[in-house]
């Protein structure tokens, strides 16, 4: 598999530092938004009502200077907390205006998914460090929601005024995935809805996300790690200016469609990067147990299990008839990083089962 070994190569070679989409020195510098810094930016003002509804919006070019630089855990602790500091204030205020935009996109049939996620961290050792992720932390959903935001009134904006714009649509599935009640989606809810969502497309013209569960929506929200955000600031700021060509979507598209065909084979490798990691990860930690949830049956007296404190899946033999959801304890018994195979046990079974390929 060219991925895997790519991704072998990368890791051989400790390619598990960042690389900037950038010049480090726009990326880390010029670009960036250091905390005390003046820069300039592409600035989405937005006007919003007690109720959450947008009275007006307006992309702006402007110079800015972040105040704070916050880590999501220090988000969560002053939502959480009753400090009665301007920062906790604004916090609380954006934290309840995006709840207010997110269960409207809910009640449109906006999904709520996201798979379990960790974070691999390597130490100047080598050392392997796998930490999970709440992925419907307060932050998290804060930051999601204006991101969501900034993308739907974004694409409204451009559509307004014929600006040429790449934009991402979704359409609705033939069969409807049915939804937990409470819109939390694990990793059972996860593998029935997956398997009947339709592709995202790109488009030049604006049409619904159904996933998303906005009328129109475009990316433009991190310009420096996204080639098709930083094209579509230009386009933003053509426009601010004047200067956007009635025939300038084909150079727009061309250029998208090349990003879009490089991005793939990134994250194909990126994801490759990332179950390498884990696996090196376990072959340091034969024996450990984690709990894993009985996601799906494959073959007599096999099952697919979901072990989210790893973010991996994999396929093991369980005793008895378990059902979707059902709580089992495995252990590790063996796990290659090189030839990308880890094999999980339930505890107390002579032997496991091996799973090649995540």
């Amino acid at each position: 598999n060219f991925i895997v070994t790519l991704s072998i190569f990368l890791c051989r070679f400790k390619m598990h530092r960042r690389i900037p989409m950038l010049p480090e020195a726009l990326a880390y510098d010029v670009a960036s938004l250091g905390e005390g810094r003046r820069r300039r930016a592409l600035t989405f003002r937005i006007d919003l009502d007690a109720q959450g509804g947008v009275r007006a919006f307006e992309p702006l070019t402007t110079f800015i200077e972040v105040d704070h630089q916050l880590r999501y855990e220090e988000v969560d602790s002053l939502l959480e907390a009753r400090s009665d500091t301007r920062l906790a204030r604004s916090l609380r205020a954006l934290f309840r205006l995006a709840d207010l935009l997110r269960k409207a996109r809910l009640d449109a049939g906006a999904l709520e998914v996201q798979p379990p996620e960790v974070k691999v961290k390597i130490d100047g050792a080598g050392q392997v460090r796998v930490t999970p992720l709440e992925r419907f932390s307060a932050s998290r959903k804060l930051v999601s929601e204006w991101m969501i935001q900034c993308g739907r009134l974004a694409a409204a904006w451009c559509s307004e005024r014929d600006v040429p714009m790449v934009y991402r649509r979704q359409d609705a599935p033939d069969d409807p995935p049915e939804l937990p009640p409470d819109s939390v989606v694990d990793a059972v809810a996860f593998h029935g809805i997956v398997r009947k969502l339709r592709k995202a497309t790109v488009s030049s013209t604006p049409g619904s996300h159904w996933g998303l569960g906005v009328a129109a929506y475009t990316q433009v929200t991190s310009p420096i790690r996204r080639y098709a955000d930083l094209v579509m600031h230009r386009q933003i700021k053509a426009a601010l200016e004047g200067d956007v060509a009635p025939d300038s979507i084909d150079g727009v598209l061309a250029a998208i469609g090349a990003a879009e065909q490089a991005a793939e084979v990134v994250t194909r490798i990126e994801r490759a990067t990332h179950r390498y990691y884990v696996l090196k990860h376990l072959s340091e930690r034969i024996g450990a147990t984690y709990e894993a949830v009985v996601v799906a049956k494959r073959d007599p007296g096999r099952w697919r299990i979901s072990v989210d404190d790893l973010a991996v899946q994999t396929t093991v033999a369980l005793r008895g008839s378990p059902t979707p959801r059902d709580v089992r304890t495995v252990e590790v018994v063996a796990s290659s990083p090189r030839q990308d195979q880890l094999q999980l046990r339930e505890l107390g079974q002579s032997a496991g089962v091996s799973e090649s390929g995540g």
